[in-house]
């Protein structure tokens, strides 16, 4: 793992804010070292805002004599952290920093509700309910009461927060793993684990199985909170989701792979499997997993008994996206790292550029936030970019292909050329 050198105090404080976002950001991994854990970049992320900032810089008073551009990078450094790092001191410097910037009109709505989500996901209702005390006009969530479980009988249990409506609460319940189950690790924003819900439930073999024995769980994220969870089992009622409380007491590795099949008896793992192949595949690869625990006799399964599900799935929904695709991909200047670095070269000696606008920390952030993906950009950051005028932002997107998924987020649609919405149409399957 490529760490953060330990800087003293007084080399830290030399540095100006927009250099210290550059090394909070900096990648985890190294060249000849794999990427870390989520938790190892928890730990990471915690150690480098802890020593990149003080906590007096985050305090009140020193906020307020703070320029808009400091108080602006100070709420990004807290926000990256905390959705790594939920840890009360993180959440504290995030809360006095979103109040700074809320009272400068610099804070999005959206960021509020980060802070919110951030209290919610680390259980702390109570600041959860001063943070929608304090901004009435944002209209936050409502925040549920928690009822704590009663106490253990056996060893082999964990907890589980179970979500409840009206009214809205967290009902804790001990949940024993001695007998057969298979736990299900997923997330709400999961596309995956969706159709694996959809799919599981509608499968005369499998969905009674499922019924008896799965348990579909989250673990304690920003991205699972209650009302995120309130809305799958709403959608999902055959795969109702609990919430985990301390994930280390459970037999799972990472709770942020999705999704996720972990077959278990006795508080052992018997097979596990990540990822959801859809189709037969997906089916037998579950059908395996019960299997093992005793719970399905494959010898008396029709070979064929998946098989429905490769006839009725659609090979694409959209018939003309992969031709798009292609053109796009042949259209795109940067698709490589190579040329990404030559690019960047050029800009450094003077070329034209719509990221001549950014600082050169900022060009740093965002050369070190562009992932790729095979022959193509997967995705890259846009915080810095919103420093851009719009147009500005259209033309770092059409760098890298993906002027056709930003258009009318990152800058209007207006901004794209007619054969750049005809080509938008043909990958998207629509006619506006």
């Amino acid at each position: 793992m490529a760490l953060l050198l330990t800087l003293a105090a007084s080399v830290t404080a030399a540095l100006d804010d927009d250099r210290r976002l550059t090394l909070l950001t900096e990648r985890f991994e190294g060249a000849d070292s794999p990427m870390p854990t989520l938790t190892e970049q928890a730990e990471e992320y915690g150690r480098r805002f802890r020593e990149l900032w003080s906590d007096n810089e985050y305090a009140p008073e020193e906020l307020a004599e703070a320029s808009n551009e400091v108080v602006s990078l100070r709420l990004r450094a807290a926000l990256s952290t905390a959705f790594a790092n939920n840890e009360p001191w993180v959440r504290q410097r995030l809360e006095q920093v979103v109040a700074e910037a809320h009272e400068r009109e610099l804070a999005q709505a959206s960021e509020v509700r980060r802070l919110f989500d951030a209290h919610l996901a680390a259980g702390d209702l109570a600041a959860a309910k001063r943070v929608r005390q304090r901004y009435p006009e944002l209209e936050l969530p409502t925040v549920p009461e928690r009822i704590e479980p009663s106490p253990a009988d056996t060893e082999a249990v964990v907890l589980v927060w179970r979500i409840k409506q009206d009214p809205e609460r967290l009902v804790g319940e001990w949940i024993s793993l001695n007998n057969p189950r298979v736990l299900i690790v997923s997330a709400p924003g999961c596309g995956f684990s969706r159709q694996a819900a959809e799919t599981l439930s509608e499968d005369e073999t499998l969905a009674p199985l499922m019924d008896e024995y799965a348990l579909w769980v989250a673990g304690p994220s920003t991205s699972n909170t209650f009302h995120r969870l309130a809305w799958w089992n709403k959608r999902y009622p055959s795969a109702e989701k609990v919430l985990a409380d301390d994930v280390s007491t459970w037999p799972v590795a990472d709770f942020f792979h999705f999704p996720q099949f972990v077959f278990v008896e006795n508080g052992q793992v018997t097979v596990e499997h990540s990822g959801w192949l859809g189709g037969s595949q997906g089916l037998l690869t579950v059908a395996n997993g019960f299997a093992e625990l005793g719970l399905l006799d494959k010898q008396h399964l029709d070979e064929n008994a998946f098989a429905y599900a490769d006839q009725t799935r659609p090979q694409t929904a959209c018939p003309t996206r992969a031709s798009a695709m292609e053109r796009i991909r042949q259209a795109t200047p940067i698709s490589t790292p190579e040329a990404l670095a030559e690019y960047l070269a050029e800009v450094e000696q003077g070329a034209d550029s719509p990221l001549s606008a950014l600082s050169t920390e900022a060009r740093k952030r965002f050369r070190n936030g562009v992932v790729f993906s095979g022959n193509r950009v997967a995705g890259f950051r846009t915080d810095d970019l919103m420093a851009l005028e719009p147009e500005q932002r259209y033309q770092v997107a059409a760098l890298f292909g993906h002027q056709y998924l930003l258009a009318g987020r990152q800058f209007p649609e207006t901004l794209l050329s007619e054969d750049e919405r005809e080509l938008r149409r043909q990958f998207y399957c629509s006619e506006d």
